[in-house]
């Protein structure tokens, strides 16, 4: 069994995290060149803590996926507040390799951990993942399957114990999984019940992701959304106990749901606003939790979700949870139960490179040190742009962003975008006011945060992140560096 970790072999070397502190923690986001990945640490703690309270309230498991933000440290904040069985879901090898030595920190003590590879695997990611298991204090891992021949793949690691395995439901996104109503479900069952004979695997439960839920306006869409998923876990539980399976680990089966529009919809169940709100939200929250009371007596019912720690413009779009119209800053941090602006915990640090006049294309425009590597090319249904201007980074840091009734509206957004750089430009009336004020005119070297539409594929381009926390400052907004967390995605570490 090993126990250590060969940094020699790493295949991508990066700077430590001690040196990265030294040279950035207590600086200001003013003075570091961008483009930059940002953290608000006291947004992201928040926006844990509030799930947190909504799957205890309601006595269910939570699953924590780390593919967001790729960080040990807000993988810690994810799990923190829960008792028990640390419950976490990735997407690549390197992140439970980077997560490892926090899951034998944790496991030494007592705190088991529970990992979850998160898509179907691949054949060589089997390897890495059984060195990572059977490393002194190492994790348990469960796998996600949808097709028989990953099966025998499994079988090959050569646990002494049954792996345990998930099978993946489509149940409408169509990006992974098995129908239910399918030929394929059956056979998939049928491959699993010789395995399960000769006690190589064994079906612990049914891991749904409602993708589509991205596609709501409402929180009585995706509360409707989360209600489907229940039910296609369901009815996958049903059809395999009439296939012969009698239960999964530990006497019951686990039925896993959830998108974060769909998770964080959860919240919606002890929201006053929903409950003033109008008859259609308060019989979906009404059906959603009697239908998780019915499921628990059965089952164990686990969430999971990972943008829900940041948060981002398309999960502002889908308006999962209710908003206040102005958004509401104080300095106490975000509302509970509310999803806006102050609810944004991630953005991108870009400076301003140059200004064009409004006559070159009818249009005020400025351009930015970031573009596609560093904000993504992914869509956001609310506005026709890659991004949207947060803030100014202003010398008095203690100045309260005026309150926005729309980010899109009277505002700049990335409308164009090229590989390393994008092109602010006004949307709206050039002459409109804010609480009396002028919109902020952009000057050449000013610094702008900028909210991405797409957390996960924007925090990706970047080996570190930058973290502020306006907790600590005991203000709305903050650009002091008090720590800095490495992702993932640029560490890829070798055990031997």
């Amino acid at each position: 069994m090993t126990s250590t970790i060969n940094l020699s072999n790493n295949l991508y070397p990066t700077p430590t995290k001690e040196a990265l502190r030294k040279r950035f923690v207590g600086k200001s986001i003013r003075d570091v060149e961008a483009p930059a990945a940002v953290i608000d640490l006291a947004v992201a703690s928040h926006n844990c803590y509030c799930m947190t309270q909504a799957t205890e309230d309601l006595d269910i498991h939570f699953r924590a996926h780390v593919k967001t933000h790729k960080t040990a440290e807000l993988t810690q904040f994810q799990v923190s507040n829960f008792a028990g069985k640390a419950r976490i879901v990735v997407s690549t090898v390197v992140e439970v390799e980077h997560l490892l030595p926090l899951i034998q920190a944790q496991q030494s003590i007592g705190r088991e951990f529970d990992v979850l590879y998160g898509v179907p695997p691949s054949s060589t990611c089997f390897a890495r993942l059984k060195r990572v298991r059977d490393t002194e204090h190492g994790p348990s891992i469960s796998f996600l399957v949808d097709h028989p021949l990953q099966l025998q793949n499994i079988v090959d690691t050569g646990a002494s114990d049954p792996t345990l395995v998930f099978i993946k439901i489509d149940a409408g996104y169509h990006r992974a999984g098995v129908e239910l109503d399918s030929a394929e479900f059956a056979s998939l069952l049928q491959a699993l019940s010789g395995y399960a004979r000769s006690k190589r695997i064994q079906l612990r439960g049914f891991y749904v992701h409602m993708g589509n839920s991205y596609s709501g306006n409402s929180p009585v869409e995706a509360l409707r959304f989360l209600e489907a998923e229940l039910n296609s876990a369901r009815e996958a539980v049903r059809l395999a106990t009439e296939g012969g399976f009698n239960c999964g680990q530990d006497g019951g089966f686990t039925i896993s749901v959830g998108a974060s529009p769909t998770a964080t919809s959860l919240q919606n169940l002890f929201n006053p606003v929903v409950a003033h709100d109008t008859p259609e939200v308060a019989e979906a929250a009404a059906d959603v939790k009697t239908l998780i009371e019915k499921l628990k007596k059965d089952v164990d019912v686990e969430v999971h979700a990972g943008v829900y720690t940041l948060l981002d413009m398309q999960q502002l779009a889908t308006h999962a949870r209710p908003s206040l119209a102005p958004p509401i800053r104080s300095r106490d941090g975000p509302l509970d139960h509310i999803m806006d602006e102050s609810n944004l915990a991630f953005t991108i640090l870009a400076e301003v490179l140059s200004v064009y006049p409004q006559d070159r294309t009818g249009k005020q425009e400025a351009l930015i040190s970031a573009g596609s590597l560093a904000l993504g090319r992914e869509p956001c249904k609310s506005y026709d742009g890659w991004g949207v201007l947060a803030r100014v980074v202003d010398a008095d840091s203690e100045k309260i962003p005026p309150a926005r009734r729309s980010l899109t509206e009277n505002n700049w957004v990335v409308g164009r975008i090229s590989q390393e750089h994008g092109i602010l430009t006004w949307v709206g009336d050039e002459n409109s006011t804010v609480d009396g004020e002028k919109q902020m005119q952009l000057h050449v070297g000013d610094r702008v945060l900028v909210y991405p539409n797409h957390a996960c594929i924007a925090g990706a381009g970047f080996g570190w992140y930058l973290v502020v926390d306006s907790g600590a400052e005991g203000m709305p907004v903050s650009d002091k560096i008090v720590d800095v967390c490495k992702l993932t995605s640029s560490t890829a570490l070798v055990l031997v």
